[in-house]
């Protein structure tokens, strides 16, 4: 809850859907300047999604956050999540 606190485009944010494989859901939250990506994993095996937008973005450090972002690829485990802020 603190984390939507601090940032507006979680609350008041446009939502706009990425295509991505099962169990991965993924949407970008806008609100001014201020563009995150959220993953999730709603599957319970460990995925990794390898996005062409990827190099865009960059790790938040989110509470909850269990997902991770290296080298173009996002790595979720069972259930996880990664929100990830635009460079």
């Amino acid at each position: 809850m603190r984390a939507r606190k601090s940032h507006p485009a979680l609350i008041h944010g446009t939502i706009r859907f990425f295509e991505s494989p099962e169990p991965i859901l993924a949407f970008e939250r806008t609100e001014d300047s201020e563009r995150l990506l959220c993953a999730f994993n709603l599957g319970g095996k460990a995925v990794d999604w390898h996005p062409q937008i990827a190099a865009s973005w960059t790790a938040t450090d989110l509470p909850g956050c269990t997902g991770t972002l290296e080298d173009g690829r996002i790595h979720l485990p069972p259930y996880g999540q990664c929100i990830l802020s635009r460079k």
